[in-house]
């Protein structure tokens, strides 16, 4: 789990780094991407630790309740994704377009394919 969380941690940065100095917004994307396997790794982490405590006097049911509770913000966390990505595809669509350099998108791209391959 911590190699994933580090592993996304070093992918986000990188892949942010390359969207600035780029302009490249499907590197942004991705990068939004990363960052957002990043906080669900830590919510998912807080989540299980919490739901699987033992009951309580304030939870005589115990708290498992908390699992879907950490799902439905990673799921909000998606969304936000999700709707990051598509700002700011629109927004560079509307500003005409750029022409990207190959080299450090497609350099960054092909180190997170290998960091992936690695953590699958």
């Amino acid at each position: 789990m911590l190699i994933t969380f580090f592993s996304n941690l070093v992918l986000a940065g990188l892949k942010l780094a390359a969207a600035y100095f780029s302009g490249s917004s499907a590197i942004y994307a991705d990068a939004i991407n990363s960052v957002s396997d990043v906080l669900y790794s830590i919510l998912l982490i807080i989540g299980l630790w919490l739901s699987r405590r033992p009951p309580d006097i304030s939870h005589p049911q115990g708290h498992s309740r908390f699992e879907p509770f950490a799902a439905l913000i990673v799921t909000l966390s998606m969304a936000f994704a999700g709707y990051e990505a598509l700002r700011a595809s629109i927004q560079r669509f509307l500003e005409g377009g750029a022409s990207i350099v190959f080299g450090l998108p497609a350099a960054a791209l092909f180190l997170s394919i290998t960091v992936k391959a690695f953590m699958f």
